[in-house]
């Protein structure tokens, strides 16, 4: 953690580089706790993106090195929360919906392709040579 409060510091005097270093070093963590909450890659890397942007942009309110891993995966979360809280499921109500839709075959048209297939092979073998 000492090298973390050194890149911390130099980060929170405007060091860009050094800000850098400690993106690479969590970035991994942000993604893995943004994937594990929103289970969409593509959202994750939004959200990591828009933490590491917001903590820098904080960086004067974070306690010392010990306490970033926590103060970010917080960040995380927040952009997480606010994302989960926009999406509206869509509902539609039962009374809609006419009939249930399915590509699959029900079981009439099943019993009928049978007994069709049946009465072919029957016919079939009851022809002379």
């Amino acid at each position: 953690m000492d090298e973390l409060g050194i890149l911390l510091a130099r980060a929170q005097n405007g060091d860009l580089e050094a800000y850098g270093e400690i993106v690479r070093r969590f970035q991994d963590m942000a993604m893995g706790y943004a994937s594990a909450l929103l289970k969409d890659t593509h959202l994750a890397e939004d959200v990591a993106q828009e933490a590491f942007v917001e903590a820098y942009l904080n960086l004067s309110s974070v306690y010392g090195a010990h306490a970033f891993p926590g103060w970010l995966r917080k960040i995380v979360f927040k952009f997480c929360n606010r994302l989960t809280r926009k999406k509206e499921v869509p509902l539609v109500a039962l009374d809609a919906v006419a009939e249930p839709y399915s590509r699959d075959k029900g079981p009439a048209e099943i019993l009928d392709e049978k007994d069709t297939r049946d009465l072919v092979q029957s016919s079939l073998a009851a022809l002379p040579e």
